[in-house]
């Protein structure tokens, strides 16, 4: 059985018009997000961090003792996600859940002092 790559002729590169998607601003957009998260996953390698924890974290510095609930609204994520996502983060020593006085059913997020080294 033939590939299929081996079925069709490649035209040079330069032969390509390429004019239409070097203009759209949704093509260039893609392109420095993935140039972006390709360097971000590079520089934060050293911790192990992805860029939605990375997001978790800043709010939380910004914003010690907020809710879990609250955290999750502003960022847009899921409760059940979000809650992994924190169970992931304090195994790691990064946060901690505190008691909210007077609510027994929600949890203040702290940073660690691992979390502000990061």
């Amino acid at each position: 059985m033939e590939k299929i790559s081996k079925t069709y002729d490649v035209p040079p590169a330069e032969a390509l018009d390429s004019s239409a998607i070097s203009q759209s601003v949704a093509h260039q957009l893609r392109r420095a997000h993935g140039q972006f998260i390709q360097r971000f996953l590079h520089y934060f390698s050293v911790v192990n961090l992805r860029p939605t924890e990375y997001s978790v974290l800043a709010m939380i510095a910004d914003n010690p003792g907020w809710k879990q609930s609250e955290i999750a609204a502003v960022l847009g994520i899921q409760r059940a996600n979000f809650v992994s996502l924190m169970n992931d983060l304090e195994e790691r020593c990064l946060t901690e859940r505190r008691n909210v006085p007077n609510d027994r059913r929600s949890y203040a997020l702290h940073l660690t002092p691992s979390g502000e080294a990061c």
